[in-house]
């Protein structure tokens, strides 16, 4: 087994529909069958969700997350909290083998985004009307956002760069809320550029687990996350492949 221990943190709280809340609890529950057989597990949740997760056989712990507005605040929440031999991984990645993680760095992610991905362009467009958008740059030296799917920092000091201005720019957008756009719009600016935007300014080295050629893993993207068919595709060749 791993010395790493995975950290799920999952409410109820932050899906949209119904439908789309099943969906990504059906996503989760594989997505954990699978890291299990790696890996010790652990989901943070609140008093709310703690009933849909019954049916999991792994370390529970209950976390009051306060007011969410956007997807990462849970992840805001639970960081300061995370021990050494933890790291953060979304119910929507699906591990075919054990996860390798690159030390020497000050973060380990998931993977490199393209910053002219249509997602970051249309949502900065859109922040555009916002006071909170002049805190972030649509802006990289590689070209790249980092995906924090999977998530492990070593650099404390990023970490508290990360999670103040986070907390201000939110703090910010929160003073325009009523006029803001439908939940979860802008949530990627703030997760994910914002802190791509943190670690340009100071040179920071990341690692990613895709770039590792010995990590094996499949990482939903978009809309496919909500769709159960091509979710139950995925997991069952995921299943299906052996273990290497």
């Amino acid at each position: 087994m791993s010395p790493w221990k995975l950290i799920y943190c999952f409410t109820k709280r932050l899906s949209q529909s119904q439908e789309k809340f099943e969906n990504i609890l059906y996503s989760l529950n594989k997505s954990i069958e699978l890291s299990s057989r790696f890996h010790d597990v652990k989901i943070i949740t609140d008093t709310e969700t703690l009933k849909y997760l019954n049916n999991l056989q792994v370390e529970k712990e209950l976390f009051e997350f306060g007011h969410l507005h956007f997807l990462d605040d849970i992840k805001i929440s639970i960081l300061p909290h995370i021990k050494e031999n933890e790291i953060l991984i979304d119910p929507d990645v699906f591990l075919y083998k054990e996860l390798i993680v690159s030390v020497e760095c000050d973060l380990f992610a998931e993977r490199p985004e393209n910053i002219n991905d249509r997602w970051y362009i249309k949502d900065y467009n859109l922040s555009k009307k916002f006071k909170f958008s002049k805190h972030i740059k649509l802006d990289s030296k590689s070209g790249n956002v980092t995906n924090i799917g999977i998530l492990k920092f070593f650099n404390k000091n990023l970490l508290k760069k990360y999670i103040e201005e986070y907390n201000f720019v939110k703090s910010i957008a929160l003073e325009q809320n009523d006029n803001l756009y439908s939940f979860p719009t802008f949530s990627i600016l703030l997760g994910q550029l914002l802190l791509q935007n943190i670690i340009d300014k100071n040179d920071y080295r990341v690692s990613y687990a895709k770039l590792n050629t010995h990590n094996k893993y499949y990482h939903l993207a978009g809309e496919q996350k909500y769709d159960i068919n091509y979710l139950k595709n995925i997991i069952e060749k995921t299943l299906q492949r052996p273990i290497i």
